[in-house]
């Protein structure tokens, strides 16, 4: 299989996984709850470390990115996104997964692009940085706050997750494909309790 059909194929197979997880989980009410949701990151981590023994730190701020939208407080939401900025201090490739996490949800280029250099600029500043930019952490984790309804926000959860991890696996593939390559056929489809590959 070539480098990029690869790619594709685990990408497809960890969507269809996620929107599979999800739908259980809306399929007799219309939210994802918190807890749920980190449910949800936990199939995915499991998935991450069968292939690669741990979860790169890109697939770690998509998941708190997800999170964020159904996270139960403002002051919450806020916790996770300093704990997604702590995470990829010194780290490439969040520009990317916010700018897919943008695009999947319709965010004009003004708005990706203020997230973007807020993002990039407290990961570059680290905690001494946040206390000057407080004011404008309220502003960003406004883009992650609730939305008319609790369906809406299991909808976001579910499109960020699809929409980051595409753009977070795409920058771990040049380090990570060829590992995780030689373990696709070696596995059952995702989903499945057989997960695991040693």
């Amino acid at each position: 299989m070539k480098n990029e059909e690869a790619k594709q194929a685990f990408i497809s197979r960890l969507n269809g996984a996620i929107r599979t997880k999800c739908t259980e989980l809306t399929k007799e009410k219309s939210a994802i709850t918190y807890n749920e949701g980190k449910g949800v990151v936990q199939f995915i981590d499991v998935i991450f470390i069968s292939f690669l023994g741990f979860v790169p730190k890109q697939i770690q701020a998509t998941e708190k990115l997800a999170l964020t939208f159904i996270a139960p407080s403002l002051k919450e939401k806020k916790k996770m996104i300093k704990n997604v900025v702590s995470t990829m201090s010194g780290i490439s490739g969040l520009a990317a997964i916010i700018s897919g996490i943008g695009l999947a949800l319709g965010w004009g280029a003004g708005t990706v692009a203020a997230v973007v250099a807020w993002f990039t600029g407290a990961s570059m500043l680290g905690p001494i940085g946040w206390i000057s930019a407080g004011a404008s952490l309220t502003v960003v984790a406004g883009y992650f706050y609730f939305s008319s309804s609790d369906a809406k926000d299991a909808e976001k959860f579910e499109t960020v997750l699809i929409g980051g991890l595409e753009e977070a696996i795409d920058g771990i593939w040049g380090e990570y494909g060829e590992q995780i390559t030689e373990k696709m056929d070696q596995i059952q489809p995702f989903g499945k309790e057989e997960i695991n590959v040693n």
